[in-house]
C-alpha cells in the first residue's frame, strides 16, 4: 500500500541493499525477511535473448520472476497489450530499439502480481508517454503490493512516492513521510557534501521584488562565485505557503564564470501566472547529469502576487484562441 521512495548519491548504497532484499547479494552481517513474491527491476531486459521474439523472451524473463508456464500463458495478452509492442512482439528483441525494449520489461515484471516491488532506475529509459503511463500504473498496484522506487530523478519522486528513505553510505540518516520535505532534505544534504568538495562555488544573495502584479515581469539578480568550470544549470523554483513546488525553471545554459570572484547573473521571468498570495523562492546550480545541487538558495523573505485572477488552480495557463 506504500510507494518508498529512496534517495541517495551515488555509492549511497541504494542498489545493494536492494539487491540484498531481492536475493541477489548475501548479506555480510544482519539478516533480510522477506514475504511473498518479489519483482525487481535492476536491469528490465536481464537474462533476455537478442535472437528470440519479444513473445518467446516474455517466457524467458517470466521464468527469472517465478512464473509457470501457464501463469505466463495467463498473463500473455495482457503483457502485450500494456507494452504496445502490437505487430512487433513476434519480431526479434534484437530489432527492438531501447525503449521497446524496456516497455516489454517492465510488463513482465508488473505481471507477476508481486507483493514487492523494486524500482531501480528502471523507469529511466522509454519514450515519456510510456514512463507517464508507468507512473499512473505504479500508483494503481500500489493498492496491492508494497514498492521500492530509486531514482535519482527527484521528480519522479516527488511523483509517485507517498514516503521518503534517504541514505549515505549505507546508512539510513533520514526518514520522512512528507516526500516534499524529505526531498528539500535530501537537495540540501547534497548541496553541503557537493560544496564541500568544490569550496568557492556558493549563491551569495538573490534579489528581487516583494511584490508583483499577475501576469507582470519578474525579475531576478542572483550574486554567486565559482571557483572551476562544470556542466551546470541554474534552477529556480517557487514553493507556496505550504512548501509546495507549483512553477520552475531551468535554465538552457550554466552562465557561470568560474574565476572564483563574485558575480551576478539576472533573469527575468516573462509572465507570473500563479495564483495571488505568498510564495517563496529557491534558487541552485544543478549539475546537468547528475541532478545533484552544486549551491542552493533558499530566500527566506516572501514575495506577493497580487491582481485579479479566476480559477482555483496554483497556475494559470496563458493560451491563445481561434474561430475558424
Amino acid at each position: 500500500g506504500e510507494i518508498l521512495g529512496l534517495l541517495g548519491r551515488n555509492g549511497s548504497g541504494k542498489t545493494t541493499l536492494m539487491r540484498i532484499i531481492a536475493g541477489i547479494y548475501p548479506a555480510d552481517t544482519g539478516s533480510v525477511e522477506v514475504h511473498g513474491r518479489i519483482a525487481s527491476l535492476f536491469a528490465v531486459t536481464a537474462g533476455m535473448n537478442p535472437l528470440f521474439t519479444g513473445r518467446e523472451n516474455i517466457f524467458v524473463r517470466g521464468a527469472f520472476f517465478g512464473m509457470s508456464t501457464d501463469e505466463i500463458r495467463s498473463k500473455l495478452d495482457w503483457i502485450i497489450e500494456f507494452s504496445e509492442l502490437g505487430e512487433f512482439i513476434d519480431a526479434p528483441m534484437g530489432t527492438y530499439s531501447s525503449g521497446m525494449r524496456a516497455r516489454l520489461g517492465y510488463s513482465i515484471a508488473v505481471a507477476t502480481n508481486p507483493d514487492l516491488l523494486i524500482v531501480d532506475e528502471g523507469l529511466a529509459v522509454g519514450d515519456a508517454a510510456f514512463r507517464n503511463k508507468c507512473f499512473h500504473h505504479l500508483r494503481e498496484i500500489s493498492a496491492d503490493c508494497g514498492i521500492i522506487f530509486i531514482s535519482h530523478n527527484i521528480n519522479q519522486i516527488n511523483k509517485v512516492a507517498n514516503r521518503v528513505l534517504v541514505l549515505e553510505k549505507g546508512v539510513v540518516i533520514h526518514r520522512d513521510e512528507d516526500v516534499a520535505s524529505g526531498i528539500d532534505f535530501y537537495m540540501r544534504r547534497g548541496a553541503a557534501s557537493i560544496q564541500a568538495e568544490r569550496q568557492g562555488d556558493t549563491i551569495q544573495a538573490v534579489e528581487f521584488k516583494d511584490q508583483v502584479g499577475y501576469g507582470e515581469s519578474f525579475d531576478f539578480a542572483i550574486t554567486y562565485r565559482s571557483n572551476q568550470p562544470l556542466d551546470a544549470v541554474w534552477i529556480i523554483q517557487v514553493y507556496d505557503a505550504e512548501r509546495r513546488l507549483v512553477a520552475e525553471h531551468e535554465s538552457d545554459t550554466g552562465w557561470l564564470e568560474h574565476d572564483d570572484k563574485t558575480h551576478t547573473v539576472k533573469c527575468s521571468i516573462d509572465q507570473i501566472q500563479l495564483k495571488p498570495e505568498l510564495y517563496f523562492v529557491t534558487v541552485g546550480i544543478m549539475h546537468r547529469e547528475s541532478n545533484q545541487y552544486i549551491a542552493m538558495f533558499n530566500a527566506q523573505e516572501p514575495f506577493q502576487v497580487t491582481g485579479y485572477f479566476q480559477g482555483n488552480a496554483p497556475y494559470q495557463m496563458a493560451a491563445k484562441w481561434s474561430l475558424e
